[in-house]
This record gives structure tokens, C-alpha cells and sequence, in this order.
């Protein structure tokens, strides 16, 4: 079986958003399937993996965990903020389900046009990076 690196920039406690539930039920689901799974964040990590091993990492801890694995699954701002990612040897998946450049429209929704037009444009340019690898 393979090995296996999941990774968000999400919390993982027993009360998770949206993205961290997927990223822990990607990692349960193959976990069960036999493989050796390690979901990653680089936020809080305060419970244990169910079939697989669930902490947190650091910077350079990533990459180290990156190398270390066949297959990487990454979601959110992830590839923007380590374009290293488009150049290793191992699968490199990208999780698109989480439409974080739709939810930066309602995340901004109370600011000012530009900073909003901004945001969109950096969540924008992450959608690009992770569709052009």
C-alpha cells in the first residue's frame, strides 16, 4: 500500500469546518484501505486519527514529510504557499472541492471593494496554480 500525506491549514479538534472534515475523512477512508495515511496541518491538532496518524507540522516539517511519501494531498492555499509542491517526484493531488474563491466573496463581503478584489484575486491565482500542475 501506499504512503500517503494529507494536508490542511485547518484546525483539527472534535469541532472541524468543512475543509478539515474532508481532509480527515479523506485520510480515514484510506486509512481503512490499508494505506499509511498522515494528516497534516500546520494549525492545532488536539485529537487522535481514526486509522491513521493525525498531527501537526511546521515549515520545514513538511517538506521532510513530503519527501518521505508517494502521494500528497493538498487543499486550500497550500500550493500557492509551497511551490516547491509542482516540482517533487511524488503524485501531487489537489482537493478542489473546498470553493475557497467562492467563499472569499462572502468571507469579504463587509470590506472595502479593493481589499475584496484583492482576495479574490489571490484565491483566484491559487485555483490556477493547483489547475496548471
Amino acid at each position: 500500500m501506499s504512503k500517503i500525506v494529507v494536508a490542511t491549514l485547518d484546525t483539527l479538534t472534535t469541532r472541524m469546518a468543512g475543509p478539515a472534515i474532508r481532509a480527515w475523512e479523506i485520510s480515514r477512508l484510506l486509512g481503512s484501505l490499508g494505506h499509511d495515511v498522515r494528516l497534516l496541518t500546520f494549525a492545532s491538532c488536539e485529537r487522535l486519527g481514526d486509522g491513521f496518524v493525525a498531527t501537526t507540522t511546521s515549515v520545514d516539517g513538511f517538506r521532510d514529510e513530503v519527501e518521505s511519501s508517494e502521494i500528497v494531498i493538498i487543499q486550500g492555499y497550500i500550493a500557492a504557499t509551497f511551490p516547491w509542491l509542482a516540482e517533487v517526484d511524488q503524485y501531487v493531488v489537489f482537493d478542489l472541492y473546498d470553493p475557497f474563491h467562492l467563499e472569499s466573496l462572502a468571507v469579504e463581503r463587509h470590506k472595502p471593494m479593493g481589499e475584496r478584489t484583492a482576495s479574490l484575486g489571490r484565491a483566484l491565482r491559487e485555483l490556477e496554480v493547483e489547475t496548471r500542475c
